[in-house]
Formats: structure tokens, sequence, C-alpha cells
């Protein structure tokens, strides 16, 4: 306290409430681009010892005044300070500081932190204040103290969120007070193609298998066209039956013909295919799709992104070798599309992009996969089909393309497409940045023989 009393030139001598005015004075005279953070270090121990000594009127009269310098950061900080800061009763005999908590249960009052005596108060070593101009050498704040102040440094920049009021004009959200019950079934793609999709069973029998009718549909050789069945009870329970499946489907280890499915159960759908079932609710679903759909679709386009696509294009080349199945890749990029951005803007180009993508889907096989590869370039994954009608399929995208109008800003834009088209057949090693490589190689040659044209 002594320090602290000195650090403003004070004399200890002198009654508390000479103190208090005394430190008010050195204070006013201070301007307010002068009062860095060694002078408020020294003047919050002045508000404490003036606390701890009783003198409230100390504390309120410092705390008013700085309110009127017009030094934002400076309120701020002692209206944080200000719950921190201890109030002591005084004795009804002395009219002293009895250092006790008020006996009042109401009361906010509480028990002052005691001092260290001057015989077992620790050494401290004064430090230079951060003004390096400054003479005078500030004390080092005890540790009791400088967690009142140093500890959080936020009240420079914003209020201190320990002294902002509790929004009490605020609902709960109906989940908090009605526990939402969890009926929606769920299937999550453990492995096999998609891995990580989400599916939801939304009709009374759910028919999933590889054939087109198939409500859930599994694109795995493994897969029967018509492989099994989950079936909801009319008591809320929900069955898995298989229906004939040439592989089988196996619950808990275990082949089966019919047999209740648990939240937390994996239903293993031929040798590749495993599917995690779930019982969640309407919000669960929604999250999962996004969570799902943020990771695997490009945001612009609504297309796959490029990382789906590295990924899918490795099992795919897997799954062609293993099977013997045919595998192309259509890669086609937009003519001139730098000009288009430069002329009409950015977001036209992006009005562009959406587009082509939009049509391009419109007209490619379900199970084909469309991504986007670069900034204007995509890719389509094609399956099963020889390369001589991959090659039709591409001059179909590319005239498709050729036809589409963007009206942008009371112009009329008309993207065309160079494409380039390769089989996984045509590679000398069967990979996949083998067939990629061959299909960009052909797609900057449709670009060096005048563009808008397919080279296959």
């Amino acid at each position: 306290m002594r320090r602290a009393l000195r650090s403003l030139g004070m004399r200890p001598s002198k009654s508390a409430d000479e103190a208090r005015e005394s430190a008010l004075a050195e204070i006013r005279a201070m301007p307010v681009e002068a009062r860095d953070e060694a002078t408020l270090r020294a003047a919050e121990q002045v508000v404490l010892v003036l606390a701890r000594a009783g003198v409230d009127s100390g504390v309120t009269a410092f705390r008013t005044h700085l309110s009127r310098t017009g030094d934002p950061p400076l309120p701020r900080k002692m209206a944080s300070l200000a719950p921190q800061i201890p109030t002591p009763v005084s004795s009804p005999a002395t009219g002293r500081p009895t250092g006790e908590t008020c006996d009042d249960p109401t009361s906010s009052f509480r028990r002052p932190p005691l001092l260290p005596s001057p015989a077992t108060e620790p050494r401290r070593t004064p430090t230079k204040p951060p003004d390096a101009s400054s003479k005078e050498t500030l004390p080092q704040m005890p540790v009791a103290e400088a967690r009142l102040s140093a500890a959080d440094m936020s009240w420079l920049n914003e209020e201190s969120a320990s002294v902002r009021a509790t929004e009490t004009s605020l609902e709960l959200p109906p989940q908090a007070l009605n526990p939402v019950e969890k009926n929606k079934a769920l299937l999550r793609v453990v492995t096999g193609f998609n891995a990580g999709q989400v599916l939801t069973i939304e009709s009374h029998e759910t028919v999933i298998g590889r054939g087109r009718d198939a409500q859930v549909r599994m694109e795995d050789a493994g897969v029967s066209r018509a492989h099994t069945k989950i079936v909801q009870m009319p008591d809320g329970r929900f069955m898995v039956e298989d229906m004939g499946s040439t592989n089988g489907t196996f619950v808990r280890g275990k082949r089966i013909d019919r047999v209740e499915v648990r939240a937390g159960d994996q239903i293993a759908v031929g040798p590749n295919v495993v599917l995690s079932f779930a019982l969640v609710d309407e919000s669960e679903v929604k999250l999962e799709k996004q969570l799902f759909e943020s990771s695997t679709k490009d945001a612009l386009t609504k297309c796959f992104n490029r990382k789906y696509f590295i990924e899918r294009l490795q099992s795919e080349v897997a799954y062609a070798i293993r099977h013997k199945t045919r595998l192309a890749l259509v890669l086609f990029d937009l003519d001139h599309f730098k000009k288009v951005n430069d002329t009409h803007g950015h977001l036209a180009g992006d009005e562009v992009l959406r587009a082509v993508s939009g049509q391009v889907g419109k007209i490619i096989r379900s199970e084909d996969v469309l991504a986007r590869y670069g900034g204007e370039e995509f890719v389509v994954v094609v399956r099963g089909i020889e390369h001589a009608n991959v090659a039709l399929l591409a001059e179909r995208v590319r005239r498709t393309v050729e036809k589409t109008l963007v009206a942008w800003e009371g112009a009329t834009l008309r993207p065309t497409i160079s494409v380039g088209v390769a089989s996984l057949e045509e590679c000398p090693r069967p990979a996949g940045d083998a067939i990629l490589a061959l299909a960009d190689e052909r797609l900057y040659r449709a670009k060096s023989e005048g563009r808008n044209r397919v080279c296959s």
C-alpha cells in the first residue's frame, strides 16, 4: 500500500480522504494521451487501497471522474474492475473495517482479500513503465492485484464480457423445452462408392439395390438389382429383409433373411457396401446432409468438387480393373472464359459456370459423375460405355452448351466448350492419373485446333 501511494506522490500518513483527493488531483493533471498502462496500474492500486480502508466514496468519485475524461477505455476498465473491489463491513463499535462479509444474505458484500503484513510481504522489484520517456519508476503489482488488471486486456478493444448484462428477453429453442422424438431412419454409407453419403428412409418399404427401380441405388457389382429392403412396422420398429440376393445381406455379422434393425447396427449389402443405420430427428437429418454436401460439392455450381472427383476416380479405376468393365472421362473447358470475366465481370462468369454445369447435369445419366475440376474446367466420369459412344456423349454435351444462352445485364452470353475424351482401355497403364493425363492432352489439342470441338 505504501508503495502504491508513493507512486502517486502521496505520503502514507495522510488520512484516507486526503489520499483519495490526492489521487484524483494527480489523475486530473494527466493528459488523456499520457495515461498509459503503467499509470493505470498505479491508479488501480490506489483504488484497492481506498476500498480496503473502507473509503467506498473514494472508489465512486474515482470512477465518476474517469467517466468525464472522454477517454473511452478507462471507464470500461474501471467498470470491469468494480465488481472485483471488495466493500468491507465496518465494525459498529469502532467504525473501522472488520474484514468480514455482511450477514445480510441478499447483500453482494464479499470478504476482502487479506493484505500481506510488512513482515511477510515479498520483496518486489520495480519495473519500468511502458513509456520510455517517463523517469519515474512504478512498483510492480503483487500477484493478487495483478489478477484484477493484467489478466484480461480485452477491455482495450471491447467491453469486457464479465460486466455485460445477461440478456433476459431471449427464448429457449423448442428442442430445449420439448425433446424431439427421433423417428427418422437414416442410412450412412460406410464403405463403397459415395462413402459418407447420407440416405433417408422415406417410404414404408425402401428397396436397396443396383437396379433403376431401387429407392436407394448402390453402384457396386456385388449388389443385386433388388438386393434388400427396409420395412417400417406399425409399431415404429424397422425390419431388414433380404430379397433373394446373390451375395446376401448381413446384420451384426450374420447373414439374415429377415431381422429387426436397431440404431447403431451396420448392414452389409453384398461384399463391398456397408451401411450404418441410425434413428434421428429432422434437424439431424438436415445437418448430416449439409455436412456431406459441404465436403463433396462445389459451392458455386453444386456439382462434385475436385477432391471428391479424385477419390471417386481411384475407386472407379479399381472397380473397372477388378470387374473388367469400361471407364471413360469427358474433360471440357469453357472457351475464352477470361474474356467473359474481363468484359462483364466475375459475377457474370459465375452465372455462366452455373448455367453450363446445370445444363450438362441434365443430359448425363444418374450413374455418371459430374465434377468441377478447375476454375472453368469440368469432368464427367462415364462407366460401362464403349469409347465411340463416349465420343457421341461428349458431342452431345458440346452442342448442349453451345445452345445455352446466359442473360446478363442486357447482354446475352453464348458459352462454348472444348472437349477431350479418354478411355481407360487406351491408357498404357490402367491408372487414374494416366486416363486423366490422356483426356487433358486431347482437351488442349481441341483448343489448339480452333476450340468448340471434341477431340477423342
